[in-house]
């Protein structure tokens, strides 16, 4: 009888734990590899998101940035627009048993239009933007238990500004932001806060050669500064928001920059550029034929041209 009763119990207490780990982390059987385990892109632009994550007709939300992966390639971060409360969250998809999870919203979502996750060089750091406790940029750090509370960033601003959602960050930790100035009734232009001896400078703009008085966002900053990919509305581009690359000059000024032509940039809007952990893809959002909202697209690096 003893025995009888050890083995149901053990057979319980089985059947429990496989119900309390599939209801944690329920995974999208038929996404495994990396990159959701989709076709890489070659030279032309093709949508990435996979039919798991496509937004369907009648959706609640939409894209309102590019996918970002952790340094490891187990991690997908993306920021949802959702309808029902005019707003933006942030979701993730992680590696569990070899497939993808089914997304669930970010702890650290928090806040005003929390948007644009970043990963540092570790899988361990991410920064993201939220105006919780006065601020723009925020970070959090992995635990035993997840994700640490975010901390913000302590970073000057001048008086009279607004601040722009998207920041790029390198890997000496100088950001890469927008700002407008007359309490954001300006055109944005992009700024640079560099980090030094532990503490962010005041933001100057990176000059002329990219900022207009058109109006820039940040798109995706090299992590050594030798490029970046941006977003204007500048006159003689193909659309709304084209996406534009400049060069960094030996004098570390930006070189001009260089549309990136009509095999990326349309008579809509191009914008979020993203590049990969590994520097070979770049993520953007548009909308094509077919799609319902902004929707992440990706094409091999190599079709830059200007870094060839």
């Amino acid at each position: 009888m003893e025995t009888i009763f050890k083995v149901a119990l053990l057979f319980i207490t089985i059947i429990c734990s496989c119900k309390k780990d599939s209801s944690i982390e329920p995974v999208l059987t038929d996404l495994s590899g990396p990159y959701l385990g989709q076709t890489l892109p070659g030279t032309d632009p093709v949508r990435f998101a996979p039919n798991n994550l496509f937004v369907a007709s009648g959706s609640t939300w939409w894209y309102h940035g590019s996918p970002v992966f952790s340094p490891d390639g187990n991690d997908m971060y993306f920021v949802k627009y959702m309808a029902n409360h005019s707003g933006t969250e942030i979701w993730y998809t992680k590696i569990i048993d070899s497939h993808w999870t089914v997304p669930q919203k970010a702890s650290f979502s928090v806040g005003d239009f929390p948007n644009n996750p970043a990963f540092s060089e570790s899988n361990d750091t991410l920064y993201f933007y939220s105006n919780m406790n006065g601020g723009f940029i925020n970070m959090v750090t992995r635990t035993t238990n997840g994700w640490s509370e975010p901390v913000t960033l302590n970073i000057p601003l001048p008086a009279n500004i607004g601040i722009g959602l998207q920041f790029s960050i390198t890997k000496n930790k100088s950001i890469y932001f927008e700002l407008s100035l007359n309490n954001g009734n300006s055109p944005s232009d992009i700024y640079l806060t560099k980090y030094v001896n532990r503490h962010y400078t005041m933001p100057e703009s990176i000059g002329s050669s990219i900022n207009t008085d058109i109006g820039e966002m940040v798109g995706c900053v090299d992590p050594d500064e030798r490029f970046m990919i941006y977003c204007s509305k500048k006159d003689g581009g193909y659309g709304f928001h084209d996406m534009y690359i400049s060069l960094r000059n030996q004098d570390k000024s930006w070189g001009n920059p260089i549309n990136l032509g009509p095999a990326l940039n349309s008579n809509f809007e191009e914008v979020g550029p993203v590049l990969t952990p590994d520097g070979k893809y770049l993520f953007f959002i548009t909308e094509k034929t077919g799609d319902n909202g902004y929707t992440p697209y990706w094409i091999d690096i190599d079709a830059i041209t200007a870094l060839n």
